[in-house]
């Protein structure tokens, strides 16, 4: 039985321990078992914790920092923003200077194709927002620069019929909104510059507010005498053409119009552009083109014109139809765009971004302008001609920044031209003397003739 008790004994002690007084402690395996496993899960658990407190607080960290890089971000947007802004502002708000230039020279009527916004930002790695806000800052420099040197009209193209239905409605919002809210603060500005604003295209395809900001404009503006700002917005020309047309039929189907009065004239009363026209622009027209067309039919060499013919040419004379036309960014179309009125404009292509648009660009558009002869196809005289020629000489010598060029490009030719001229010289000077030499040789020979028959 005691030995019995020993093994049991043995089999359950784990471990001895012989403690300062002697005493032999003796410690149960089944105990350290537990108490192991105990302290491992504990240990366990803990860790887990602090697994779980690390991922927490290094997420909480990256997060902190992904914002603080956002709003740094941001901020660095809005600061080279603004610069781009400012600058621009100082750039564009100085006065115009002179335009050294006659009257007759500068286009009364210039539409203009808005072009490159969202180019001009992608570049620059900007939303397109501000490459459609820095525009608005080139279309103030432009009006600033029309009522300085005498342009009549302004037409801008803001937003095609295609526009609106080929590009994201995110875009098309965004510069929706940007207009409504340019013309709702620019009143005031418009009304000390003495702008008329009018519109023309099918209003009906844009949202309720966009429509009744620019019907406020053109209402509180109508009264005014200065530069007349067209805003073309949901606007195609084919499409204008044949709203024309339809107006015109039903003109001539309840009888307040004949078909035998339809005719250039007419037609273009029907079209978006019969907006610019005020009514004593249009009597003063009348008279310009009354007197334009008595100067043509007297110095012309047929005493007869037809009175369809003076018709065609006082339509193509009209304030309707723009003089010069630009578009920039580089693109060489005319996008649908006033298709009636352009048939006799004159064409300006330039690479320059629309936000990049101001003063000096207009200044070349202008000058270019006045180097080309408008005939509306008629033949110019020889005295045309020779005061075209002094026309272009004096617009070369206004031009400070041409007038280099031509200089240069005569002294560098002048000993080429003189060198032609001497051998041109010299071959009519071999001419004369075998011309001489026949001449004297049949002399003689006469003279010797004389003599034997004497």
């Amino acid at each position: 039985m005691k030995k019995k008790n020993s093994m049991l004994m043995m089999r359950y002690v784990g471990s001895k321990k012989v403690g300062e007084d002697g005493i032999i402690v003796v410690k149960s395996k089944v105990d350290d078992d537990l108490a192991t496993e105990s302290n491992a899960s504990y240990e366990d658990d803990n860790d887990d914790d602090d697994d779980n407190n690390d991922d927490l607080e290094e997420r909480a960290f990256v997060r902190q920092r992904n914002e603080q890089r956002l709003g740094i971000a941001e901020k660095l947007k809005e600061q080279f923003t603004s610069i781009v802004t400012n600058t621009l502002l100082k750039k564009y708000a100085q006065k115009p200077g002179q335009l050294k230039l006659l009257k007759s020279d500068i286009p009364r009527h210039v539409a203009i194709i808005m072009d490159g916004n969202a180019r001009w930002a992608e570049r620059r790695r900007l939303p397109a927002r501000v490459g459609h806000e820095n525009g608005v800052e080139s279309l103030r420099a432009v009006l600033r620069c029309a009522s300085s040197w005498g342009i009549e009209v302004i037409t801008v193209y803001v937003l095609s019929i295609e526009n609106l239905e080929m590009r994201e409605r995110n875009e098309i919002d965004s510069i929706l909104d940007l207009l409504e809210s340019t013309l709702r603060n620019d009143i005031e500005n418009l009304m000390q510059n003495d702008v008329r604003v009018v519109c023309m295209g099918d209003l009906s395809r844009v949202k309720p507010e966009m429509r009744s900001a620019v019907e406020d404009t053109v209402e509180i503006t109508k009264y005014n005498s200065g530069v007349v700002l067209n805003v073309a917005l949901s606007y195609g020309g084919r499409n204008d053409i044949v709203q024309a047309t339809k107006e015109i039929a039903e003109a001539v189907k309840f009888g307040s119009m004949r078909v035998e009065d339809i005719n250039e004239e007419s037609f273009m009363k029907y079209l978006g552009t019969a907006n610019v026209l005020s009514s004593t622009t249009t009597t003063n027209n009348n008279n310009n083109n009354n007197n334009n067309n008595n100067e043509s039919i007297s110095s012309s060499s047929s005493s007869s014109s037809s009175s369809s013919g003076s018709l065609s040419l006082r339509a193509a004379r009209s304030l309707q139809n723009p003089d010069l036309l630009i578009r920039t960014s580089g693109e060489q179309r005319l996008s649908n765009f006033m298709c009636w009125e352009l048939a006799y404009s004159e064409l300006y292509f330039t690479d320059v971004m629309w936000p990049e648009f101001g003063e000096a660009e207009l200044r070349r558009a202008i000058f270019a302008y006045a180097k080309r002869d408008r005939r509306f196809g008629a033949r110019k005289s020889s005295n045309e001609d020779k005061n075209s020629t002094s026309k272009n000489d004096s617009n070369k010598s206004n031009n400070n920044n041409t007038m280099m060029m031509p200089q240069t490009t005569t002294m560098s030719q002048t000993t080429t031209m003189r060198s032609s001229a001497n051998g041109i010289n010299s071959l009519s000077l071999n001419g004369d003397s075998i011309l001489n030499k026949s001449s004297i040789d049949s002399k003689a020979t006469t003279a010797a003739a004389a003599q034997d028959q004497s």
